[in-house]
This record gives structure tokens, C-alpha cells and sequence, in this order.
């Protein structure tokens, strides 16, 4: 934070933004999607049930997948960069689905990607939430 410093700017600067990405949690051991070491290379079937035309019949994978990235996060927390950005209280624009922002303290995250500890229905006439972690 130190080194940074000197690029951040004071309370009277309150348009700051951060966006993150995977490299922000890849402490926790959470990996990334892409990449030579990432989950889609490492399951690309698992690419394959995250495709929104393919998800009502890869459920059960596609939430054994979420379950995995939820309890790593959980056991592991925010990494000293999520806390450094909740210390600043700026909005996050976040591609991260772990939640770690939140866990850190910040208050206005947008999940570009949604969250692996939250779900949703989408469905017209449906209002069901769900806490997953």
C-alpha cells in the first residue's frame, strides 16, 4: 500500500473505481479460468456446463463447481489486496465470483460474473433466493 500511495488519490476524489479481476484472489488458491493452469484448461468440461444454452442439464456439475471456489474462498478470506481496496471505501467493479470483496469490508461491489455464494431465478415469475455459502 505504501508504494501505491502516492497514486491514490484523497477523500475529495470520490470518482475512484476498482476493477479486479482473478489475479486479486489467486492468493486464496483460487485459480483462474484461462490460462495454461486454469480451469478451463485443467476441466474443459467444465467450460462446456457453464455455457448458458448447456446449464439445465449440467446443474449438478455446475454446482459442485461453484460449491469448490465457495469453500476456498471461505477458508481462505480476502487477500491484503481486498482489504487495502475496502480501507479506501471506492466502489468495485469485480469479474470475481468469490465474494472476497465483500468479506474485505467493501460495501458497493458490482459482480460482473455473479457470485458463487448467491443464487438467483431469473425466470419471469420467480423470486427465489438462495444463500450458498
Amino acid at each position: 500500500m505504501s508504494t501505491a500511495a502516492p497514486f491514490v488519490p484523497g477523500p475529495e476524489h470520490r470518482e475512484v473505481v476498482f476493477l479486479t479481476g482473478s489475479g486479486l484472489s489467486a492468493r486464496t488458491g483460487l485459480g483462474t479460468f484461462r490460462g495454461p493452469e486454469g480451469l478451463w484448461a485443467l476441466e474443459p468440461e467444465t467450460e462446456q456446463a457453464m455455457h448458458a444454452s448447456l446449464l439445465p442439464g449440467s446443474l449438478p456439475q455446475l454446482w459442485a463447481v461453484w460449491g469448490r471456489m465457495a469453500s476456498i474462498a471461505l477458508a481462505h478470506g480476502p487477500t491484503p489486496g481486498h482489504r487495502a481496496i475496502a480501507r479506501l471505501g471506492a466502489p468495485v467493479i469485480t469479474q470475481n465470483v468469490d465474494g472476497l470483496h465483500q468479506a474485505a469490508g467493501s460495501e458497493v461491489v458490482a459482480e460482473l460474473h455473479g457470485s458463487a455464494l448467491h443464487a438467483v431465478c431469473l425466470g419471469r415469475r420467480c423470486d427465489w433466493r438462495a444463500v450458498l455459502a
